[in-house]
């Protein structure tokens, strides 16, 4: 297979990846803690196990605008309520601690 071919397959294959957690993302409460179990990071865990709300926020504010997704994620996460930011804290930095 020519190189070009392969660098293709591998694209649609990484689109149909963010297809498919783009719509776990969005999809309801019950769809996205089923995907729990199938991620890696503590990051990803929480996020899915934050209400649809958040989540559609998250996709709008980060994913789908313009711009370094490492600054728009802080800035996302800065506008949030003081329920999100604590749950955040108290499940993804605070066990850092520990390490």
């Amino acid at each position: 297979m020519p190189s070009g071919d392969f660098r293709h397959t591998r694209d649609m294959s990484a689109a149909t990846i963010n297809r498919f957690a783009r719509a776990v993302l969005l999809g309801p409460d019950v769809l996205a803690r089923a995907a729990v179990s199938r991620v890696e990071t503590v990051e990803e865990q929480w996020i899915l196990r934050q209400p649809r709300r958040v989540r559609e926020s998250y996709v709008r504010d980060v994913l789908d605008a313009p711009g370094d997704d490492t600054l728009l994620g802080e800035l996302w996460m800065l506008r949030q309520s003081d329920s999100v930011r604590e749950s955040y804290c108290r499940v993804v930095l605070e066990p850092r601690l520990d390490a």
